[in-house]
């Protein structure tokens, strides 16, 4: 009972709370269903709105959400948690409605937003930016170098993509190609690839650093 009530209290305190996502709010609550259902308590979004004192239809809500968007979906993606702490409850469920294969453009945008938010004094847009970018294509070439299931998806015509979404998809590509670059030049980890938009896309070719 101790457990149960500790709990409850928490999703409670929590949603008053501005300091935590939405995301996160979502996927209390959903632990929170799991364990009800585990201990053989009522867990429908009713009950739940009952116990913890939100509304029915935010309850729905975050559940779709939490469903939705779950780290391993985000990973998907190539977007984590924190990228889209800032989208709220509306926007979150916007994008948890959609067909799975449409998700990706709405998060990649979202995240692309937060990564447009000054994170400090004297912080560059640019570098932030591009060091996310570098970390994520780091971890996807370490990813394919030792699992490989390299798949990229195009769900329309490749003339009908935005700009934003081509330099997705291509900034996607790059983790295979250096890795096939790599077996082509016989030379592991000497050469780098990049991306780089200034009136157009760029995609360079050469040793590291030169």
């Amino acid at each position: 009972m101790a457990l149960f009530e500790a709990l409850i209290q928490g999703v409670r305190e929590r949603a008053r709370q501005k300091d935590i996502s939405r995301l996160q709010k979502a996927k209390e609550m959903l632990e929170l269903q799991r364990y009800l259902q585990s201990v053989g308590r009522g867990h429908s979004t009713r009950e739940l709105a009952y116990l913890t004192d939100i509304s029915q239809s935010t309850v729905t809500g975050q559940l779709a959400i939490a469903q939705a968007l779950t780290d391993e979906a985000l990973g998907r993606v190539g977007v984590t948690p924190e990228e889209i702490g800032h989208l709220c409850h509306g926007e979150l469920l916007r994008i948890a409605k959609l067909p799975a294969y449409l998700r990706t453009a709405p998060l990649r945008q979202a995240a692309r937003a937060r990564l447009a938010e000054p994170v400090a004094r004297g912080s560059t847009l640019v570098q932030r930016a591009s060091s996310v970018r570098e970390q994520r294509r780091a971890s996807a070439y370490a990813r394919m170098r030792d699992e490989g299931r390299f798949h990229v998806q195009v769900d329309a015509p490749v003339t009908e993509l935005s700009r934003n979404q081509a330099y997705d998809f291509l900034d996607d590509m790059l983790p295979a190609v250096a890795n096939l670059a790599e077996i082509v030049m016989g030379s592991s980890k000497s050469y780098y690839i990049g991306v780089t938009g200034n009136g157009g896309i760029l995609v360079y070719l050469g040793p590291q650093g030169s």
